[in-house]
């Protein structure tokens, strides 16, 4: 499934996809999923351009009203992530025995 079950990922102006699936906001490095892990902890969308300062207001903005509207499918594709990320982490580290 991935990035096609995110409604029109590719398509926004405020969104960077990377050939390896990482999910950019804006014009700095910072994935998808810090901006709105940091929303959900309770950070409004200035506090975040504040700790953040690559980030500009509006994307912050346009990034939270895009998970409101799509928060499930963003939440799938979140889990995927970490699937694939922790997998990948599992697989470097050698057993204790």
């Amino acid at each position: 499934m991935g990035l096609k079950a995110l409604p029109n990922i590719a398509d926004l102006q405020f969104i960077k996809v990377e050939p390896s699936g990482a999910i950019r906001v804006g014009n700095s490095r910072l994935l998808l999923e810090l901006v709105i892990n940091s929303f959900l902890d309770g950070a409004s969308p200035e506090t975040i351009v504040q700790r953040y300062d690559t980030l500009s207001l509006s994307d912050v903005y346009l990034t939270i009203g895009y998970y409101l509207k799509h928060k499930q499918e963003i939440d799938f594709f979140a889990l995927l992530f970490l699937k694939k990320y922790f997998g990948l982490v599992h697989n470097l580290i050698p057993p204790l025995y």
